[in-house]
């Protein structure tokens, strides 16, 4: 609902099934592919991972973790066709005069259901976005610079992919949790197109092997080699790094940051000044009530 296609002409009401699953308005239930969803049922996964994670399920793991820049963000195909996107391109095409009631509207769809609002009516459920994340991300983006699409590009790809990669991070860096954490960004090609899968095509293959590649051979080979030494090591750092690359805890916030044609950097700001990214992922907790029942506090 929120990176595509068209909004219900009806609002979501509190309307629980007796297995207190959230149910569509009648007449308009989901067609097509829904998402999968991971079940707790007792065998194959004993409870919800991030709590699996946070109680040391993977102390004995070394582990990378990390996200694209723009997961679900949208670039045009051309001035032609300004509202088609590129090849590649994930997100939703944002008209520059979009209301910002549109934004909350598609936002409060995607959270309704969620345990701590399963029984909220939908009004309320909006006034979590207006004042738990559109103001995180608009501060984040600066005065002038919070377009509707530069707005939707951010929150989608933090909804659908960071959050999780930040919410994973920070179970895995307490002690104990995992015996090593390196946490990493790819932010395209010069900052441009970092596109959910969008380095798939520079590190997957061979030379000659007729794929289209954007990116720096050379790039490519730094990258492969670094997690050469990984799956080796369980350590990512090359020579060339010099142990540049610290680990993930929770002292220590670096984060790789790889560009297709630019190679990689350190960035130790980046948590910080995600401020949309972190108020999303302190949202994500709330809903699910990951820290238990009665911890929830969303008003």
């Amino acid at each position: 609902l929120m990176f595509s296609g068209t909004l219900p002409p009806v609002d979501p009401e509190p309307d629980p099934s007796s297995a207190g699953l959230f149910r569509l308005p009648e007449g308009h239930e989901v067609h097509g592919w829904p998402m999968p969803v991971a079940v707790v049922d007792g065998e194959f996964l004993q409870e919800p991972p991030l709590k699996a994670l946070a109680s040391g399920v993977a102390r004995h793991l070394d582990i990378i973790v990390g996200g694209n820049k723009q997961e679900n963000g949208f670039r045009a195909f051309s001035e032609e066709e300004p509202e088609r996107g590129c090849d590649g391109s994930c997100g939703r095409y944002v008209s520059p005069d979009e209301p910002r009631e549109e934004m909350v509207q598609r936002l409060a769809w995607e959270i309704a259901g969620c345990p701590a609002l399963l029984k909220t009516p939908f009004q309320d459920v909006k006034k979590v976005i207006e004042a738990k994340v559109l103001p995180a991300y608009e501060e984040e983006l600066g005065e002038g610079k919070s377009s509707p699409q530069l707005l939707n590009d951010a929150i989608a790809s933090d909804f659908s992919f960071l959050a999780k990669v930040h919410l994973i991070s920070r179970r895995l860096s307490k002690s104990r949790c995992s015996r090593s954490l390196f946490r990493y960004q790819f932010d395209g090609y010069r900052g441009c197109d970092a596109f959910h899968g969008s380095e798939l095509p520079l590190l997957l293959g061979v030379p000659d092997d007729g794929v289209t590649r954007i990116g720096s051979m050379e790039v490519r080979e730094k990258w492969m080699h670094s997690w050469i030494n990984f799956v080796c090591s369980g350590d990512p750092n090359t020579e060339e790094m010099k142990g540049a690359w610290k680990q993930f805890t929770e002292s220590c916030t670096d984060i790789m940051i790889w560009d297709g044609l630019e190679g990689w950097r350190v960035d130790r700001d980046l948590v910080q000044r995600r401020r949309g990214l972190v108020a999303t992922a302190e949202l994500w907790e709330k809903l699910w009530l990951i820290e238990g029942p009665g911890k929830c506090q969303i008003f």
